[in-house]
């Protein structure tokens, strides 16, 4: 249950979802990148802070239960609660990690863009929890706001995306107050069967930034290759990855 681990119900009144699954912030944040949310180090979870722990592992909460409305005209909003974003073992209300995830997205047509927001009603930290001095360390309330798009040309799709991080507790960004995300890309098909992937990234205050160049061949609906080549700097941290592989979707 390290992924998704949930049951729901969908139909003309939308869809209801109970269990361990994405925050929107990670669910609708992929247009912003030609790499979205996958591929590595290359997908913009490097910098956007849906990913540094505060709103559950990797972007994943448990305990949830969401809610997305059915698609209006391109239109669709989501809302969805944790009771428990972590793997907490206290019973007592206020002692758990709630995590609030909301969004609304738009996809008709050549644009694709999500307006996602995230908020950490943190229980106590891990020193409180065994001292209940009024000096005990707490975590912070934290919150991440996310805007992403893209848009498709005839020849070109571009992408980009914004995202404000406040009071982090844990990750590469935390003790900062702020971070501010920035992202960009595009995706360029050639070959008719191909594309050649590019993008930039960058976050302030925790000194995060990287680039990434790839490329994919469809041999089929569900079957690909691809190659990668992409680096990330972490203040003195300097990470070069390349790979190439192929997909096969079941």
């Amino acid at each position: 249950f390290g992924r998704w681990a949930y049951v729901g119900l969908a139909g003309g009144f939308g869809e209801v979802r109970l269990g361990r699954q994405w925050i929107y912030g990670f669910e609708w944040s992929g247009v912003g990148s030609p790499f979205g949310t996958g591929w590595g180090q290359s997908s913009n979870n490097v910098t956007l802070g849906f990913n540094d722990g505060d709103f559950g592992a990797a972007g994943r909460v448990n305990n949830a239960v969401f809610y997305a409305t059915p698609r209006m005209n391109g239109w669709q909003a989501g809302l969805g609660y944790s009771f428990e974003a972590h793997d907490s073992a206290q019973f007592a209300t206020a002692r758990h990690d709630r995590v609030l995830t909301s969004g609304i997205r738009y996809q008709q047509g050549p644009l694709a863009a999500a307006l996602t927001y995230e908020r950490l009603n943190a229980g106590p930290g891990i020193a409180a929890q065994a001292n209940a001095s009024v000096n005990a360390p707490r975590k912070r309330n934290a919150s991440n706001m996310q805007v992403v798009a893209a848009y498709e040309l005839e020849w070109v799709t571009v992408h980009g995306g914004y995202g404000l991080l406040r009071h982090p507790n844990v990750g590469p960004s935390a003790g900062y107050g702020r971070v501010q995300t920035y992202l960009g890309g595009v995706s360029v098909p050639v070959s008719g069967r191909g594309k050649v992937l590019a993008s930039y990234q960058r976050a302030t205050r925790s000194s995060i930034q990287g680039w990434a160049m790839g490329y994919q061949h469809d041999l089929s609906k569900r079957t690909n290759l691809y190659a990668l080549v992409d680096r990330i700097d972490r203040r003195d941290s300097h990470l070069l990855q390349t790979m190439a592989g192929i997909k096969h979707a079941f």
